[in-house]
């Protein structure tokens, strides 16, 4: 399933679209990267000879959603990698890791030698810019959905579930739409994937510092499962400061069961290598002002922040090296 798109905003460059790009002035307090930052960047990560940027998509609002293609400098890729951010409107976090591995990847210096990396940084954008108004307007705000109320970490095929009827004591915070891939800002990630076909993919979230491996919506071990620990101990083994835990989410709890989850969907129905970073370590027992701020949840102060951002792209920089 694919979106219907304007064949002249397509065309459209990230340049041109970020000069009507601003941000609300922060009356009260501002996100740790805004929506203008985050469409500038990509404009600066056009700039590169082996970057191209397309809108994969729009928003319901109808922002646009950007995929971003970095070609490897050392000739024709050996493998791909896809990376996803930005799924759930708060997690800022994950946004800035899916940048600064695209800003490395499009750089002389790039780790990403033989490995094409394919990216939406910014999946959920309508979210994104709500969670920037209610911190601008001093609102303080649990929000995890896109512009209808949908978890897009439930909107995809594969364990696919309606959460109504005997489910809806959860539809407030896991609402999974009227249907697989009802959502634009899931078919647009779907119509990413089916554009590469990637080898491993990644998607970036926040918080609890783990590793989350295919399956999310069942206990059944994936048919890879070996394969995936050891890539994912790789994974952790780059990070500075110590490592995530690894684990499946289908075999913590039953009532954290992710059943649609674009986890599942790459494994399953594209063959990735999948995995799934919960980026940070959450509230800070010592940090008060943390407890009662959703948003602190996700997202550290600086420099915690930066660091947090920098030990997620250590991780999924170990691809790079052909895992």
């Amino acid at each position: 399933m694919s979106t219907q798109q304007n064949p002249q905003l397509v065309r459209e460059s990230v340049a041109e679209f970020a000069a009507s790009v601003w941000s609300p002035s922060p009356a009260t307090s501002r996100p740790r990267i805004t929506y203008e930052e985050v469409v500038w960047a990509l404009s600066e990560i056009e700039a590169s000879p082996r970057a191209t940027i397309t809108r994969g998509g729009e928003s319901v609002r109808g922002e646009p959603i950007w995929k971003v293609e970095v070609e490897p400098p050392d000739g024709a890729p050996e493998a791909t990698t896809f990376v996803v951010g930005g799924i759930h409107a708060m997690e800022h976090a994950g946004v800035a890791a899916a940048l600064s591995l695209l800003r490395r990847a499009s750089a002389p210096t790039t780790p990403w030698r033989r490995h094409r990396l394919v990216a939406i940084p910014l999946a959920n954008p309508d979210g994104f810019r709500q969670v920037e108004a209610d911190l601008a307007a001093g609102r303080v705000r649990f929000r995890r959905h896109n512009a209808r109320g949908v978890d897009l970490n439930r909107n995809f095929p594969v364990g696919y579930r309606r959460v109504d009827g005997a489910w809806r004591p959860l539809s407030r915070l896991q609402s999974s739409g009227a249907g697989p891939l009802s959502e634009p800002e899931a078919q647009a990630v779907d119509a990413a994937l089916a554009s590469c076909t990637p080898d491993y993919a990644v998607s970036l979230h926040a918080f609890g510092n783990w590793i989350f491996l295919p399956y999310t919506g069942k206990r059944q071990r994936p048919a890879g499962y070996s394969e995936l620990v050891r890539i994912a101990r790789g994974m952790a083994d780059r990070q500075p400061g110590g490592g995530y835990r690894i684990a499946q989410v289908g075999r913590l709890a039953p009532v954290i069961a992710a059943r649609g989850s674009e986890l599942d969907h790459m494994y399953d129905t594209y063959g990735a290598r999948a995995f799934l970073l919960e980026i940070g370590s959450g509230p800070r027992p010592f940090r008060p002002k943390s407890w009662l701020s959703p948003y602190a949840w996700f997202n550290a102060e600086e420099p915690q922040f930066h660091s947090d951002v920098e030990r997620a792209v250590a991780a999924v920089e170990h691809l790079a090296e052909g895992a």
